[in-house]
């Protein structure tokens, strides 16, 4: 809010200024055109004023006996000379500002904090007398029952996540589906966080972050106890098998966009070490990829090519990247 404010103010101000002064403002911001005689390191520079300036502001502070942090003093000279040399850019400066802000307010929260828990056990004590102690001591007792029913919850769960069986294939099975229909719905959030952005629309962008914030909370708990399990019980062959499938999408696209020059071609790969022929093939806007058993003397007899036995046979969609298996 502090960003938007002030870029608005700065272009309030870009337009009643006269543009002689405004040329010359951005003239003092250009670095200086490297060379010989300007071989000073920027960076030391700028960490010497900082060190200079922040130990001048610390001394005389203290010289004066005025209350200060020694940590917030050179942390305020580090943003402002970074303000100075034009190095705050829209990106950062609401991280650079969220910092100060946070600094700023988590003093006085704390402060406030205990100051008002203080006030609170004093008056309860001065006004309650004993019936206030007991009060007090209640709350102490359902906020600790509170924490330790919440903690044997979380155990119990933790168990019944070590006990399951994770190897059945239903298990796995509702798993991937959850996994799939996640990964769409944050393709989808990412989506129309860019388009958010695009238009800075501030409201949808909220909207957005509060449903992406409410997906992570949902899921941390679940991924340690229930995916991550599943995923180091499932067997081998199911490992290798996602791994050939993402590696088949991958290698049938790439060979489609450099091998293809006509979308009627039927193209062979002859695979000596596996004894496989694989026909690739565009229909309908898709790659169609079958695996037929290796029949000998195909590769120069057109009448005997794909005469093999069908081993597999899968559709590539090439608009999502998906892979369905028909046989």
């Amino acid at each position: 809010m502090a960003v938007r404010y002030a870029l608005n103010a700065s272009r309030a101000v870009e337009k009643i200024m006269p543009s002689c002064v405004g040329r010359f403002i951005e003239k003092r911001f250009r670095p200086v055109p490297e060379g010989p005689d300007n071989g000073a390191s920027f960076d030391l520079i700028r960490a010497s004023v900082n060190l200079t300036v922040a130990a001048l502001l610390i001394s005389l502070a203290t010289s004066l006996r005025l209350p200060l942090s020694t940590t917030y003093v050179t942390f305020m000279v580090a943003m402002g000379s970074s303000l100075a040399d034009k190095a705050w850019g829209r990106d950062s400066a609401v991280y650079r500002i969220t910092g100060v802000i946070t600094v700023i307010s988590g003093w006085f929260f704390t402060a406030f904090a205990a100051f008002s828990m203080c006030f609170i056990v004093a008056a309860c004590i001065l006004y309650g007398g004993l019936f206030g102690i007991i009060a007090m001591c209640s709350l102490a007792a359902f906020l600790l029952l509170k924490s330790s029913r919440l903690h044997r919850k979380r155990t119990q769960a933790a168990a019944q996540a070590q006990a399951a069986n994770y190897r059945d294939p239903a298990a796995a099975a509702r798993y991937n589906e959850e996994i799939i229909e996640l990964m769409k719905r944050m393709a989808e959030i990412y989506e129309m966080n860019l388009e958010a952005l695009n238009v800075e629309d501030r409201k949808r962008l909220k909207k957005l972050r509060k449903e992406a914030r409410g997906i992570r909370r949902s899921l941390s708990d679940k991924m340690a106890m229930e995916v991550m399990p599943v995923v180091r019980e499932l067997p081998d062959k199911e490992a290798d098998r996602g791994k050939r499938y993402v590696q088949m999408v991958e290698y049938a696209k790439d060979y489609y966009q450099w091998k293809f020059t006509n979308d009627d071609e039927i193209h062979c790969i002859v695979n000596f070490y596996n004894n496989t022929t694989t026909k690739i093939q565009y229909l309908s806007g898709n790659l169609f990829v079958t695996v037929h058993e290796y029949v000998k003397g195909e590769e120069h007899d057109a009448n005997l090519m794909f005469s093999g036995t069908v081993l597999q046979d899968f559709i590539v969609y090439l608009d999502n990247g998906d892979i369905e298996q028909i046989q």
